[in-house]
């Protein structure tokens, strides 16, 4: 049970960063692989990273099912004593919820940068939609308000670098997702309450 509690308590956390740390290679070693092939690795990582993400959630609510039950107050909230449906939509409020808000918001996002990439296909390399999909899901909802207005800033900014070094001021999207991702797991939940969007995080398990 320690073991586990110490995997609820820091899983999140250290995925999330493992998941980054994968996606920032993935991307720094592209050119030593062949288009497809970087798409094909980057999915995999986007599926990894959902697979761990409902694990966390599905041992969440193991951990707190067995902290009920071993307790003789929080027994009464369990069966014989309540329905079953008590702790399903409890555990579905503070484990699931903030999941299932991740993968809505990366989906959208994903929906959005493929509609992008019909329309102009110079911003986007081999697996960079996968990229912004799977930076959405790890920074996960609420953070995702902070993510995209910095991958913008981040877009804005690496232009104008480039147009200061006269290299021109195009640039594709992947470079951007990255910086968005790491300054938005480091500081999101406090760029929210700087802006007064605290409120957003009293969703149980909000990331």
């Amino acid at each position: 049970m320690k073991f586990a509690t110490l995997f609820v308590v820091y899983g999140p956390f250290v995925a999330e960063w493992i998941f980054a740390f994968c996606a920032a290679g993935w991307y720094l070693s592209r050119r030593a692989r062949p288009a497809e092939r970087n798409e094909f690795f980057i999915r995999r990582i986007v599926l990894v990273s959902i697979f761990v993400y409902f694990l966390l959630a599905l041992v969440t609510s193991y951990v707190q099912y067995a902290i009920w039950k071993g307790d003789s107050f929080s027994q009464n909230l369990l069966p014989p004593h309540q329905s079953v449906w008590y702790f399903v939509k409890y555990a579905g409020t503070h484990f699931w919820l903030t999941l299932f808000f991740s993968l809505i918001a990366s989906g959208t996002f994903y929906a959005l940068l493929r509609s992008l990439k019909r329309r102009n296909e110079r911003f986007f390399e081999e697996g960079e939609m996968e990229l912004g999909a799977l930076a959405a899901f790890l920074v996960g909802w609420p953070r995702i308000i902070v993510f995209l207005p910095i991958t913008f800033l981040a877009v804005v900014v690496i232009a104008g670098i480039k147009i200061a070094l006269k290299k021109g001021a195009y640039t594709t999207l992947g470079p951007p997702f990255l910086v968005g991702l790491a300054i938005t797991l480091a500081a999101g939940l406090t760029f929210l309450q700087m802006v007064g969007l605290e409120s957003l995080v009293v969703i149980p398990g909000a990331r």
